[in-house]
């Protein structure tokens, strides 16, 4: 138990990680930006919601049918997952670019917040599309009792590559956006990962262990 769940717990603090690191450097752009990106928090963890719910459902499917020997079934149901994971994420981001400012406007009527806000959705909405893929693969892989190739992949990526590149960019070209420009893009490689891994060496790897234990 512990073996599974502790990566699996860091792997969810290491999102909030990689954004705590990230702060003094929002803090350096002053109050406009911070109050932006407070709300902006507000708004990312309902974004997020029905990925996790998602992640959440697919590692109890994938345990119970791996368990039960049932691959086909178990590919199935993480693909579904996937599908239907991504289409609410793409109603929302949807929702996010086309009504973005009125979403702002629920929490403030500063207008610099409000456009600083809607610049940072704006950016980061693709991304949410793409993070989706890492976010349910994750879950699938830890259904099955592998969770330490998603808790590395997420701290090289939204930590170590994220963090680093952030103030790199910003220090170059003076522009906050390349904060979150990064945090779509970690998002974006965490999901490539993932996908080659899944693909190319954790599906099989498991393909074969069930089929051994079926010849034995």
């Amino acid at each position: 138990m512990i073996r599974i769940g502790l990566p699996a717990g860091l792997q969810t603090a290491i999102f909030s990680v990689g954004f705590l690191l990230q702060q003094n450097l929002i803090n350096s752009f002053g109050p406009v930006l911070i109050a932006a990106y407070t709300i902006v928090t507000r708004v990312d963890q309902f974004v997020m919601m029905p990925m996790n719910s998602f992640a959440i459902a697919i590692t109890t499917f994938v345990g119970q049918n791996i368990g039960a020997h049932k691959l086909r079934r178990t590919e199935d149901g993480i693909m579904q997952s996937l599908i239907l994971s991504q289409a609410t994420t793409i109603v929302l981001v949807i929702l996010l670019f086309t009504f973005g400012d009125n979403v702002m406007a629920l929490f403030t009527t500063d207008l610099e917040v409000v456009s600083s806000g809607l610049t940072i959705l704006r950016t980061l909405s693709i991304g949410y599309i793409l993070v989706n893929t890492y976010v349910v693969l994750s879950g699938a892989v830890r259904g099955a009792g592998e969770s330490l190739a998603p808790l590395m992949v997420s701290f090289i990526c939204n930590v170590i590559l994220r963090v680093s590149a952030a103030y790199l960019l910003v220090r170059l070209t003076g522009n906050s956006r390349m904060i979150f420009v990064c945090i779509a893009s970690a998002w974006t490689l965490s999901s490539i990962f993932t996908v080659v891994y899944y693909k190319k060496v954790f599906w099989p790897r498991k393909f074969s262990a069930i089929h051994r234990d079926e010849l034995a």
